[in-house]
C-alpha cells in the first residue's frame, strides 16, 4: 500500500467512529502476519472489521473503549514515527498505527506496525 492509501483508510475509519456515541474494539484474531479487530457499539454485533496485514510488531489490549469525540486511530509520522522506528527497528514498507484507548493515559501505546490496513462494514449504516 502507498502512504496516501493508508492515510485515506485511517481518515475514513475515524470519520465513521466519530459519528457514534461510543465505540468499543476487540481483537478477534491474530494469525502469523494478520490481525483482525472488530469494533462497534456492541461487540456482540460489531459494526466494522479492521484488518492489518504484514504485521511486524504489535502491542495491544485485547479489548478497549475509545472516545468518539476525537480521532482514535492514527498513522504515526514525523518525529513520533522516527522515534518509534529507532526504538522498534521497523522494517521499511511498514506503517506505524496507534489507537487511543479511553480510560488509559497516552503513555499506554496501542500499536500495530503493518504493511496494510483495510476495513469492511459488518452492519448496514450510513456510508463512511
Amino acid at each position: 500500500m502507498q502512504r496516501y492509501e493508508v492515510e485515506q483508510v485511517v481518515k475514513e475509519l475515524n470519520k465513521y467512529i466519530e459519528k457514534e456515541l461510543w465505540f468499543d474494539f476487540t481483537v478477534i484474531r491474530l494469525l502469523q502476519d494478520k490481525i483482525i479487530i472488530h469494533g462497534g457499539l456492541s461487540l456482540s454485533y460489531p459494526d466494522i472489521e479492521i484488518q492489518f496485514k504484514g504485521i511486524f510488531f504489535t502491542s495491544l489490549l485485547m479489548d478497549w473503549k475509545t472516545n468518539t469525540s476525537q480521532s482514535s486511530l492514527f498513522l504515526l509520522n514525523g518525529e513520533e514515527a522516527k522515534q518509534m522506528n529507532l526504538k522498534l527497528k521497523v522494517e521499511q514498507s511498514h506503517f506505524i498505527f496507534k489507537f487511543l484507548a479511553e480510560a488509559y493515559s497516552e503513555e499506554v501505546e496501542l500499536l500495530i506496525v503493518a504493511q496494510e490496513i483495510s476495513y469492511r462494514l459488518l452492519t448496514v449504516k450510513e456510508d463512511i
